[in-house]
């Protein structure tokens, strides 16, 4: 859309895109009237930026609710045909059992994604241990 616009619609979009990224909730009326003017000027910034609102309200604590948005956002993205949405579209389809479940489940594996990141950071950073017993005591003394 942007080649579309002149140097200065550009540089106007470029100063205020951090409305289209913010949840619309929190944008002062001033901040809407900027808003509602960008999303004016094409229909797809405008069906991706409701989607982007739609995700947002998927975000809520109750896992009931959360699924009924999901699965509207779903049908919405399905429905606009954006061709940047349907790996998305596709990876929430696919996986929307287990995204609802982490709404359930209040705890995660993200200490375990931590620690495994740290250790091969400091493989990649150590070039290698010729000693395992050296390796794991650096790895205990890391975590």
């Amino acid at each position: 859309m942007q080649k579309t616009l002149s140097d200065k619609e550009r540089l106007w979009f470029k100063r205020y895109r951090v409305f289209l990224e913010k949840p619309e909730w929190k944008l002062e009326p001033h901040q809407k009237r900027i808003l509602e003017k960008m999303l004016s000027y094409d229909e797809d910034l405008y069906n991706a930026w409701q989607l982007k609102e739609i995700f947002y309200l998927y975000q809520m604590k109750n896992p009931d609710v959360a699924a009924k948005k999901l699965r509207v956002f779903i049908e919405m993205a399905k429905e606009i045909g954006l061709p940047e949405y349907k790996p998305t579209i596709t990876a929430f389809t696919n996986w929307f059992e287990y995204i609802i479940n982490a709404k359930r489940v209040p705890y995660t594996n993200a200490f375990t994604e931590g620690t495994h990141n740290k250790i091969k950071v400091l493989k990649r950073t150590g070039y290698g241990y010729q000693n395992y017993k050296r390796f794991r005591k650096r790895i205990l003394h890391l975590a």
